[in-house]
């Protein structure tokens, strides 16, 4: 039987971002000195967080806040592209702007 593999580093690659999907895509190294290429939504990483803190209770703060190992995610954090994110504006060219 074949040893299991586990990951050994995971580093962030990309942020990939269409008009209505935000993707992150990390590349993670394994045991057995291979290397994969994942990648995650959003809502994705919502569902994991969630199953994490239902199934590690202490890990995730419920308890005791300074007990919690487990990161918080923003609700608006992975959608801050999509709506409500920073902005900038320019003026129209031909319009000029006088001082209230």
């Amino acid at each position: 039987m074949a040893a299991s593999r586990y990951p050994v580093s995971v580093y962030a690659a990309a942020l990939v971002q269409t008009a209505r999907l935000q993707t992150f895509a990390f590349s993670v190294r394994w045991s057995d000195d291979s290397d994969t290429f994942v990648r995650r939504s959003w809502d994705e990483f919502k569902t994991l967080q969630k199953t994490l803190k239902e199934t590690f209770p202490v890990e995730a703060g419920l308890l005791r806040r300074s007990d919690r190992v487990l990161p918080k995610l923003s609700g608006e954090a992975g959608r801050q592209g999509l709506r409500g994110g920073p902005t900038a504006t320019l003026p129209r060219p031909g319009h000029a702007h006088s001082p209230v």
